[in-house]
């Protein structure tokens, strides 16, 4: 699935074409690098193509996703330490768009990189979404936001405000619905809400126990195509020493 012989382990991600064509998609240094269907062959015949960061920086956990439409868009962060530095989202399929950025989503002093993977998806009745931290020049994460792709502003995420919120997944559900969570240090939970079906407005916040004996929380990711949300966690436990992950499973 690429032309080059030097993809990362992890910063790496993957979607399907309408027709079910796979691309694959990598940081390649200041380059999101993506190609485009399978080759017997390896390295692939057919050459990579490549999107700039957007500030120079390097491509930090890239995401793609499929909308509505059939088009294959990209969200990444860029890690340039610099006043460009933030999240970015651009179409590549079937052919790429001017990339942008999310608001107020970088350019201070604060690294407010996501850790994991981008929380970016598509929402069923159409456009692509973002959830991310907004940084101060001294916090990583004065609060999430969440941002439909080309939108002037971004919607402040309820409850994400206490500063140490981490680890921002995101989930398309049926009707529109989208849910967001996230991992607090400060009180050792997981803590979710979910929007209103046009993707406008909030519901009540939900918090769960964090996994127990942890002494690093490394991962969060959330699943609900099938109507209630699953919450999977990735966390190195204390007496063991070793990975685990956790699962639970939410009534929407």
């Amino acid at each position: 699935m690429s032309h080059s012989k030097l993809v990362p382990l992890t910063d790496d991600a993957a979607a399907n074409e309408s027709n079910g064509t796979p691309v694959a998609g990598w940081a390649a240094g200041v380059n999101l690098a993506y190609h485009v269907g399978v080759d017997p062959q390896s390295p692939a015949h057919g050459n990579d193509q490549f999107v700039s960061t957007g500030g120079g920086g390097v491509v930090v956990g890239p995401t793609l996703v499929r909308d509505k439409a059939g088009e294959i868009w990209a969200a990444w962060f860029d890690n340039s330490f610099k006043g460009d530095q933030g999240y970015y989202a651009d179409r590549i399929l079937p052919t790429p768009k001017a990339r942008v950025k999310a608001p107020g989503s970088g350019g201070n002093l604060a690294n407010n990189q996501p850790l994991e993977a981008v929380a970016f998806t598509n929402r069923v009745g159409g456009g692509v979404y973002v959830a991310y931290c907004v940084p101060s020049k001294t916090v990583e994460c004065t609060r999430i936001a969440l941002w439909r792709v080309g939108s002037a502003s971004a919607r402040v995420v309820p409850g994400s405000g206490t500063g140490l919120a981490s680890h921002v997944a995101i989930a398309a559900g049926p009707g529109g619905h989208l849910s967001i969570g996230w991992y607090d240090s400060g009180m050792n939970k997981i803590r979710l809400v979910r929007t209103n079906s046009a993707a406008t407005g909030f519901g009540s916040v939900r918090t769960i126990s964090a996994p127990p004996s942890d002494i690093a929380f490394d991962g969060l990711q959330l699943e609900a195509g099938k109507g209630p949300l699953d919450v999977i966690a990735l966390t190195l436990q204390d007496k063991t020493g070793v990975t685990a992950f956790w699962a639970a499973e939410l009534a929407s």
